[in-house]
């Protein structure tokens, strides 16, 4: 495995109760939230890689009235 060879892996032991699969479905699922967090408090669209229509359609779908 290259990142083994490059000292770039960390094995890390199975915890009962969490999955790496439910973990990434909740960051996924969280995502527009927190780019609408970002939005709130000045961090610029094109930090966040968005489009002008995606950065207003986050602030509509997220029930905020300050649409510029």
């Amino acid at each position: 495995m290259k990142f083994k060879k490059r000292d770039r892996f960390l094995p890390t032991l199975r915890t009962e109760g969490i999955s790496t699969t439910d973990l990434i479905v909740k960051l996924i699922s969280e995502r527009d939230k927190f780019r609408t967090y970002l939005l709130k408090n000045d961090v610029p669209r094109d930090k966040l890689g968005l489009s002008f229509i995606t950065e207003k359609m986050l602030l509509i779908k997220n029930g905020l009235n300050e649409i510029y």
